[in-house]
Protein backbone atom coordinates (compact mmCIF):
# COMPACT_ATOMS: atom_id res chain seq x y z
CA UNK A 1 0.00 0.00 0.00
CA UNK A 2 1.09 3.57 -0.61
CA UNK A 3 1.39 6.06 2.24
CA UNK A 4 -1.79 7.74 0.99
CA UNK A 5 -3.73 4.46 1.06
CA UNK A 6 -2.41 3.62 4.53
CA UNK A 7 -3.37 7.02 5.91
CA UNK A 8 -6.86 6.92 4.42
CA UNK A 9 -7.55 3.42 5.76
CA UNK A 10 -6.05 4.25 9.16
CA UNK A 11 -8.20 7.37 9.53
CA UNK A 12 -11.33 5.49 8.43
CA UNK A 13 -10.58 2.70 10.92
CA UNK A 14 -9.99 5.16 13.76
CA UNK A 15 -13.27 6.93 12.97
CA UNK A 16 -15.12 3.58 12.93
CA UNK A 17 -13.66 2.93 16.39
CA UNK A 18 -14.84 6.24 17.83
CA UNK A 19 -12.16 8.77 16.84
CA UNK A 20 -13.81 12.18 16.57
CA UNK A 21 -11.52 14.70 14.91
CA UNK A 22 -12.64 18.33 14.77
CA UNK A 23 -13.64 17.98 11.12
CA UNK A 24 -15.82 14.90 11.66
CA UNK A 25 -18.87 16.35 13.34
CA UNK A 26 -21.80 15.18 11.25
CA UNK A 27 -23.45 11.83 10.73
CA UNK A 28 -23.18 10.31 7.28
CA UNK A 29 -19.89 11.93 6.39
CA UNK A 30 -17.64 10.35 3.82
CA UNK A 31 -14.18 11.06 2.51
CA UNK A 32 -14.45 12.17 -1.13
CA UNK A 33 -10.84 12.89 -1.93
CA UNK A 34 -7.73 12.29 0.05
CA UNK A 35 -4.40 13.70 -1.10
CA UNK A 36 -1.04 13.27 0.55
CA UNK A 37 2.01 15.35 -0.27
CA UNK A 38 5.67 15.26 0.67
CA UNK A 39 5.24 18.26 2.96
CA UNK A 40 3.68 16.07 5.64
CA UNK A 41 0.21 17.39 5.01
CA UNK A 42 -2.95 15.72 3.85
CA UNK A 43 -5.87 17.33 2.11
CA UNK A 44 -9.16 15.70 2.98
CA UNK A 45 -12.46 16.55 1.33
CA UNK A 46 -15.30 15.61 3.65
CA UNK A 47 -18.86 15.41 2.38
CA UNK A 48 -22.09 15.44 4.21
CA UNK A 49 -25.58 14.88 2.86
CA UNK A 50 -28.36 17.43 3.09
CA UNK A 51 -31.99 16.49 3.27
CA UNK A 52 -33.75 15.76 0.00
CA UNK A 53 -34.58 18.78 -2.12
CA UNK A 54 -37.77 19.27 -4.17
CA UNK A 55 -36.24 17.36 -7.11
CA UNK A 56 -35.80 14.29 -4.93
CA UNK A 57 -32.02 14.64 -5.04
CA UNK A 58 -29.89 14.02 -2.03
CA UNK A 59 -27.13 16.61 -2.57
CA UNK A 60 -23.79 16.61 -0.83
CA UNK A 61 -21.69 19.53 0.23
CA UNK A 62 -17.92 19.16 0.44
CA UNK A 63 -15.49 20.82 2.81
CA UNK A 64 -11.71 20.76 2.49
CA UNK A 65 -9.37 20.35 5.47
CA UNK A 66 -5.59 20.52 5.53
CA UNK A 67 -4.02 18.46 8.31
CA UNK A 68 -0.50 17.80 9.48
CA UNK A 69 -0.03 14.06 9.21
CA UNK A 70 2.21 13.61 12.21
CA UNK A 71 0.10 15.82 14.45
CA UNK A 72 -2.81 13.53 13.59
CA UNK A 73 -1.22 10.07 13.80
CA UNK A 74 0.75 10.82 16.98
CA UNK A 75 -2.26 12.22 18.84
CA UNK A 76 -3.46 10.21 21.81
CA UNK A 77 -7.09 10.25 20.67
CA UNK A 78 -6.18 8.83 17.25
CA UNK A 79 -3.93 6.14 18.78
CA UNK A 80 -6.61 5.11 21.29
CA UNK A 81 -9.16 4.65 18.53
CA UNK A 82 -6.74 2.93 16.14
CA UNK A 83 -5.10 0.42 18.53
CA UNK A 84 -7.55 0.31 21.42
CA UNK A 85 -7.30 0.27 25.20
CA UNK A 86 -6.60 -3.46 25.66
CA UNK A 87 -3.81 -4.04 28.19
CA UNK A 88 -0.80 -5.79 26.70
CA UNK A 89 2.45 -7.03 28.21
CA UNK A 90 5.82 -6.04 26.84
CA UNK A 91 9.17 -7.42 27.91
CA UNK A 92 12.65 -6.02 28.08
CA UNK A 93 16.10 -6.63 29.50
CA UNK A 94 18.07 -4.39 31.80
CA UNK A 95 21.37 -4.53 33.60
CA UNK A 96 21.14 -4.25 37.35
CA UNK A 97 22.55 -5.37 40.67
CA UNK A 98 20.24 -7.97 42.18
CA UNK A 99 21.79 -8.01 45.65
CA UNK A 100 22.98 -4.41 45.91
CA UNK A 101 26.50 -5.84 46.37
CA UNK A 102 29.59 -5.33 44.30
CA UNK A 103 29.58 -4.35 40.65
CA UNK A 104 30.96 -7.76 39.76
CA UNK A 105 27.55 -9.20 40.57
CA UNK A 106 25.73 -7.08 37.99
CA UNK A 107 23.55 -9.22 35.80
CA UNK A 108 20.86 -8.81 33.19
CA UNK A 109 17.31 -9.34 34.28
CA UNK A 110 13.96 -9.35 32.53
CA UNK A 111 11.21 -6.88 33.30
CA UNK A 112 7.57 -6.76 32.24
CA UNK A 113 5.43 -3.74 31.51
CA UNK A 114 1.66 -3.81 31.28
CA UNK A 115 0.14 -0.92 29.39
CA UNK A 116 -2.68 -0.12 26.97
CA UNK A 117 -2.02 -1.20 23.38
CA UNK A 118 -2.30 2.37 22.10
CA UNK A 119 0.51 3.57 24.39
CA UNK A 120 2.80 0.72 23.40
CA UNK A 121 2.26 1.21 19.67
CA UNK A 122 2.54 4.99 19.91
CA UNK A 123 5.92 4.59 21.63
CA UNK A 124 7.05 2.11 18.99
CA UNK A 125 5.85 4.30 16.13
CA UNK A 126 7.90 7.24 17.45
CA UNK A 127 11.02 5.11 17.06
CA UNK A 128 10.21 4.13 13.49
CA UNK A 129 11.96 5.84 10.61
CA UNK A 130 8.75 5.52 8.56
CA UNK A 131 5.83 5.77 11.01
CA UNK A 132 3.19 5.58 8.28
CA UNK A 133 4.48 2.15 7.27
CA UNK A 134 4.22 1.12 10.94
CA UNK A 135 0.51 2.03 10.83
CA UNK A 136 0.17 -0.03 7.67
CA UNK A 137 1.26 -3.18 9.48
CA UNK A 138 -2.02 -3.13 11.41
CA UNK A 139 -4.33 -2.73 8.42
CA UNK A 140 -5.85 -5.61 6.51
Amino acid sequence: MTDEQILKKAIERAIENGFEPFWWDEEGLEIKRFEYDDLNEIEIWIGYTFEYNEDGDNPKEWDKYMLNIFELIFSHSFAKAFWGEEIIETYGWDKGNHDDNTERELAYFCYTYKKPAWKHHLQQMVLEEKPIEYLGRFLK
